[in-house]
């Protein structure tokens, strides 16, 4: 996480459950086109297990792409993170798109979504066009460059990239131990990084 001086710490308490911010949510939004050729459907409006909303685990019902898949395409998500072992990742999934579907910002994600859709099509449509000799020759051209950056590799240098597990939360923590067992998230408008009993 970036940052720094100035951040605070505070112990977290959601303000209401997951299912009632679910719950929430009472206008559906349309159904748009996904990453090669997949119908998202319409997110919003159906509390987690019912026949709109599909399972917790399985995605929606009616057979599209799970609530994960379209999350990844939306979404930055930090669901890998350390501490979140057994994390259940669809049910996350489930509660962003259902909290979040009709957001400005899940509005402008998906728009952005189907400007990529857009580009892979005309990506396609030219790769169909491309002759099997001007491939042959592209492979030449990539196979001899290829042959140039192996030959000027220098094997001899070590980088090493050095990541603070939790490192302002770590910092909080030591700084008033009376936060290490509840759930603690570091920073203002933007969260820096959270301890692993809120992660």
């Amino acid at each position: 996480a970036g940052g720094g001086g100035g951040c605070s710490a505070t112990s977290i308490v959601p303000s209401q459950p997951p299912r009632a911010r679910m719950a929430a949510v009472t206008s559906a939004a349309a159904p748009t086109q996904g990453h090669g050729g997949v119908t998202n459907p319409p997110l919003g409006g159906a509390v987690a297990g019912s026949s709109a909303a599909g399972s917790s685990s399985g995605g929606p019902s009616s057979g599209g792409p799970s609530f994960s898949a379209q999350a990844r395409a939306l979404y930055v998500s930090s669901s890998a993170k350390a501490g979140m072992d057994g994390v259940d990742s669809e049910k996350i999934a489930e509660i962003v798109l259902q909290t979040a579907a009709n957001s400005p910002f899940t509005a402008h994600q998906r728009k952005l979504d189907r400007a990529v859709d857009r580009r892979v099509a005309k990506l396609l449509a030219a790769k169909r066009k491309v002759s099997e000799p001007e491939r042959a020759a592209a492979r030449a051209t990539v196979a001899a460059r290829r042959a140039d950056l192996e030959a000027s590799r220098r094997l001899e240098r070590v980088c090493v990239v050095v990541d603070f597990d939790q490192f302002y939360a770590a910092v909080a923590m030591r700084d008033r131990p009376e936060l290490a067992e509840r759930p603690l998230a570091v920073g203002g408008a933007l969260v820096l990084t959270a301890n692993y009993v809120a992660r």
